[in-house]
């Protein structure tokens, strides 16, 4: 029984605000406006704060694992693999496919990722988490745009257009934040308190704003017609992907804080990204955005389910 209520302590709070979001939509106290404002107010400012600052604190010496960060890239890349080869003989529609493979492995990291961390470990802990992050990120990126051009429907869209994919990778604002942030944890480099303090203020709201923002992007369309990609999609990113890599994580003996990471890691639900990826492609953006929303509902009672096994089994 307190294996459950520390599990229910640490995932209600977090999908509270997300509820808290959803209500706000729902009495027109926020709209699409506020939505996309605060977005590109997350995006581009608060959350690279955030990761910066979550870097910065981190003690690279005693958390960077170069087995961690090749066993997540080698599990990513060989889930996308696979789900490409065996994922065709099931969707013939090619845009549809690769939203599916998509949404299959792309969690999201950010908003759910690092205030689970924060409640399982505390800031102390969350080193393990952020390392993760700062790879995921860019990794995330460049097998999102692989995949969606690979299944595309337009025969020229198919094409891998690299340098196109590295300008991508290298603009967005969380990688940025990545990088600038790895030089002076690596280096141990003090920066001024005036400095650290108004970007840890800043980075301070990404959490509880990106939840409730998260919770005020939900839309209940009807997702009768696509109920089959949504089912296999969510299925997988939900309970076979998070099965199959802990798993393996276990047997490859990482220490609890680690296996912390790669759980939050696969057991996130889909990443809005992958809806605005979907949609700044060409692909069905109404679909991928259905995955999204299915996939952090049940991610409440997939999350809880996993925590409370794993503490109970004494992982955590």
């Amino acid at each position: 029984m307190q294996n459950l209520l520390t599990c229910l302590n640490i995932i209600v709070p977090i999908f509270a605000l997300v509820g808290l979001g959803c209500f706000l939509r729902r009495m027109h106290i926020t709209n699409d406006n506020f939505i996309q404002v605060g977005s590109h107010i997350l995006f581009y400012v608060v959350l690279p704060c955030s990761l910066f600052m979550n870097l910065y604190n981190s003690d690279f010496s005693t958390v960077f694992n170069p087995k961690l960060v090749l066993f997540v890239v080698i599990t990513h890349v060989g889930t996308v693999l696979l789900l490409s080869m065996v994922m065709p003989h099931f969707f013939k529609d090619r845009s549809q496919c690769g939203i599916v493979i998509q949404g299959a492995f792309r969690g999201n990291m950010i908003l759910l990722g690092l205030p689970l961390a924060y409640n399982m470990f505390g800031q102390a802990g969350m080193g393990p988490t952020s390392l993760v992050m700062a790879y995921t990120i860019p990794l995330y990126n460049i097998l999102g745009v692989i995949t969606l051009s690979v299944f595309s429907d337009e025969e020229d869209e198919r094409k891998i257009h690299w340098g196109g994919i590295l300008v991508k990778i290298f603009k967005n604002p969380l990688v940025i934040g990545t990088l600038v942030a790895v030089p002076f944890a690596l280096l141990r480099i003090p920066l001024p308190h005036i400095i650290t303090d108004t970007v840890s203020s800043i980075g301070g709201i990404g959490a509880t704003f990106g939840l409730i923002l998260l919770g005020a992007q939900i839309r209940l369309p009807s997702m009768r017609q696509n109920k089959v990609p949504i089912a296999v999609a969510v299925g997988i990113k939900l309970v076979i992907f998070p099965l199959a890599v802990m798993a393996l994580a276990f047997w490859m003996g990482f220490n609890s804080r680690e296996l912390g990471a790669v759980f939050i890691l696969v057991s996130a639900p889909m990443s809005i990204s992958s809806f605005v990826m979907a949609n700044s492609m060409g692909h069905d953006g109404e679909l991928a955005g259905q995955m999204v929303f299915v996939s952090t509902i049940l991610s409440m009672f997939t999350l809880l389910g996993g925590l409370y096994l794993l503490t109970v089994f004494g992982i955590l």
